[in-house]
């Protein structure tokens, strides 16, 4: 029952229909990013009626994944659809950007919360703080005409480098920002075994293919680094 003079109160039900759950990880330490950042699709091709107003921008949940869904009238759209991730402080890059296929492949009978989730890795770059202690190195890859580098392939670790080891990329000046989580002192270390500097080699790919190893012109591999903060490596290819 309304009260004389006042208007009716209508309270409509709002319908969300999550399409796909995004979580993203440090590409070196595997850590969730715990840094804001921006998700969203810019384009969804062909475009249908029912589809989200663009840019269709996800929203970050309380479990710190960032979710895209489909309100009310709206559907998600069916296919390969682009998610452009950035991090409003440059801290982080999306170098190895891949298109999410919707709807999500439901894995039983009833749908649960990991056939949504879908883990993508981010590389720091060097607009990122790192935490005191860790071991890192910070570089610059140039040609011998002094023209950045960019796009490379960066891989960097105490010699023989294994198979599989974390890598990164150069960016548009050739600068790279490598974590070295597996370079660190003995914990808990002895005394006498306590190291301050650890020698590391480096490879690097040429794109886009990043087949073809890239020997450096300087400096000369390997190179010790200072355990427990960041280095500094200027690298010359031919």
């Amino acid at each position: 029952m309304t009260a004389p003079g006042f208007a009716p109160i209508s309270h409509p039900w709002v319908r969300h229909r999550l399409a796909v759950a995004f979580r993203f990880v440090d590409a070196f330490t595997g850590a969730p990013i715990t840094l804001p950042l921006d998700v969203r699709v810019e384009t969804i091709a062909p475009p249908y009626p029912e589809m989200p107003r663009l840019p269709w921008t996800a929203r970050r949940a309380a479990d710190g994944t960032y979710r895209l869904f489909a309100s009310n009238a709206t559907l998600p759209p069916v296919g390969a659809v682009d998610v452009v991730v950035s991090a409003p402080g440059g801290e982080y890059a999306d170098r190895e950007p891949a298109a999410v296929v919707l709807p999500r492949p439901i894995a039983g009978l009833f749908p649960v919360r990991s056939d949504f989730i879908v883990t993508r890795r981010l590389w720091p770059t060097r607009q990122l703080a790192l935490p005191v202690g860790e071991t890192a190195v910070i570089g610059n890859v140039r040609t011998a005409a002094g023209a950045p580098a960019a796009g490379y392939r960066v891989t960097l670790g105490e010699p023989p480098i294994p198979a599989g080891a974390p890598y990164g990329y150069t960016d548009a000046g050739g600068d790279f920002l490598l974590r070295l989580p597996n370079v660190r002192t003995l914990s808990p270390p002895p005394a006498s075994a306590i190291r301050a500097a650890a020698s590391i080699g480096v490879e690097l790919r040429a794109p886009p293919a990043f087949a073809a190893l890239v020997a450096p012109a300087s400096p000369v591999f390997p190179l010790p680094v200072t355990i427990g903060q960041p280095s500094t490596l200027f690298i010359t290819i031919p």
